[in-house]
């Protein structure tokens, strides 16, 4: 359990944008040094579950979005492309949320003048 926190607090304090490729490349450095890692097929798999969970979930706001996530998570520790691709759009959507929020903050002396 202790190296799960550890990891997730390393992951989360990561720069946005890079999150996903230090994933990527720290698993292929201990792929490289021949640690012992949950094999291949087995991580495919959870996140092939994962997406299989999240698609009927998708009709309900909310539950959805975690086992996506799971499922990118995972994947960018396989595959580098999809690592770049998340990293990527974590950004697209960092950068959207700051956009809406800046409206937002914009409009709401507006709305209370009303």
């Amino acid at each position: 359990m202790r190296r799960i926190k550890t990891f997730w607090r390393e992951f989360r304090e990561a720069s946005p944008g890079e999150r996903f490729r230090n994933r990527y490349r720290s698993r292929a450095k201990k792929r490289a040094r021949g640690e012992k890692l949950l094999g291949r097929p087995l991580i495919l798999g959870l996140a092939g579950l994962s997406v299989l969970i999240a698609l009927p979930l998708m009709v309900m706001p909310g539950p959805a979005v975690v086992f996506w996530g799971l499922a990118g998570f995972l994947l960018a520790g396989e595959s580098a492309w999809v690592a770049r691709s998340l990293d990527w759009l974590e950004l697209k959507v960092l950068e959207r949320w700051r956009d809406w929020r800046r409206r937002r903050a914009r409009r709401a002396p507006a709305e209370l003048k009303e």
